[in-house]
């Protein structure tokens, strides 16, 4: 996917993939995954308002998102004034627990992350096709060799029926991705299509949407290469 591709998305407020509420199964799922406060990483954030019930709950949030526009609108709408700075690859925004990083997510390092408690992705791993779904997978493992919990929402639906994104990740595909480093665990997979009118009427059929815990594997090391 190239990242023009979401540039112009946010330029044109081509957008439907944001959503105007936190997600609800957020409330239901969270307490289950991290019991303190620590920092929370969002991937592909955009200016989603997840982050805005992650912070309610006391946590601090970091961030990355190639869209300057998604993080600066998302500053506004919660009528915060961040400081700016460049950085390396990016450009930080930062404000009240808030930090967000404007800049390629596989620019990223393991020190970036040193702080993360947990992982909430929502619409990273659905957002990129199946090659580069690897490519994140295997950059997120790398990024966190002290393995946070991880709370992964994705959509999965007949691929022959629409070109992504969002992309279809089954089951199957999650373990294939992450089952090697992490134990997962289904806590929810529901009939999403009457919820996302948008995709229904891109024609398809049936459209599930699972919720997953990642926890670590007890007493396996891993080493960053």
């Amino acid at each position: 996917m190239d990242p023009q591709f979401w540039h112009e998305q946010w330029e044109r407020k081509q957008i439907g993939f944001h959503q105007p509420l936190a997600h609800p199964w957020l409330s239901q799922f969270w307490p289950m995954l991290v019991k303190g406060q620590g920092q929370v990483f969002v991937p592909l954030c955009g200016k989603s308002l997840d982050m805005a019930w992650l912070h309610g709950q006391g946590h601090s949030i970091l961030g990355i998102e190639l869209s300057p526009l998604a993080i600066t609108e998302f500053f506004q709408e919660q009528d915060l004034e961040p400081s700016t700075r460049s950085e390396g690859s990016f450009d930080w925004y930062e404000s009240s627990g808030y930090q967000l990083l404007c800049g390629d997510f596989f620019d990223l390092k393991p020190q970036h992350l040193c702080k993360v408690e947990a992982v909430y992705d929502r619409a990273a791993l659905i957002a990129l096709p199946p090659d580069l779904q690897a490519r994140y997978a295997n950059h997120l493992l790398y990024l966190l060799p002290h393995r946070p919990p991880i709370l992964l929402i994705t959509f999965d639906y007949d691929a022959a029926e629409m070109q992504g994104p969002p992309f279809p990740v089954s089951e199957e595909r999650i373990q294939e991705l992450f089952g090697h480093a992490y134990s997962i665990k289904a806590l929810s997979a529901t009939d999403a299509l009457p919820n996302q009118p948008g995709l229904k009427n891109r024609e398809l059929s049936g459209l599930v949407e699972r919720v997953c815990h990642l926890s670590a594997i007890p007493g396996k090391n891993f080493i960053i290469d």
